[in-house]
């Protein structure tokens, strides 16, 4: 299943427990903004093909700007605040969120597989995966892209 540009709209917003938005490494990372809902989806979005203002996510995702405030009502902030993925959940989730964090990092101090924790804390287990729809593109243009250059290589080592 993939989702539109103008799939960003406030009812699907509305649903959101959490989110993440990375600009990308510069070294060949893409960036990505991951939204997972209460209803058990998980939506990813690439950089690639973006059709908002990337740089400026707020501009596509008025809850972003809640979000980045220190006095946001709704949102707290459960990544580092270095971290170049900046990872939110929401207010009611924090007790939960900040336990299952805690020994998480006590044992491996980075935050992996966020998505993860919060699906077992939410109690969701069958998520679905959703894609941008340009994501998905790029996606199989670079896939496409990097089996013909394995072919082309195969060709000139084999002769």
């Amino acid at each position: 299943m993939s989702l539109k540009f103008e799939d960003l709209n406030d009812n699907l917003f509305e649903k959101l427990v959490a989110f993440s938005y990375s600009m990308g490494s510069g070294l060949g990372g893409p960036g990505m903004i991951i939204m997972l809902t209460s209803d058990g989806k998980e939506y990813l979005i690439g950089q690639e093909g973006f059709e908002g203002d990337w740089l400026h996510p707020e501009h596509t995702f008025p809850f972003i700007t809640e979000a980045y405030s220190e006095k946001s009502d709704n949102w707290i902030r459960i990544s580092k605040k270095h971290a170049s993925e900046r990872i939110y959940c929401r207010k009611e989730l924090q007790s939960q969120v900040n336990h299952v964090i805690k020994n998480y990092r006590k044992k491996d101090g980075l935050l992996y597989n966020w998505e993860t924790k919060i699906w077992k804390i939410l109690g969701i287990d069958d998520v679905e995966h959703i894609i941008y729809d340009k994501t998905e593109e790029f996606r199989e243009r670079d896939e496409q892209e990097r089996k013909q250059s394995e072919e082309n290589f195969e060709g000139v080592s084999s002769t």
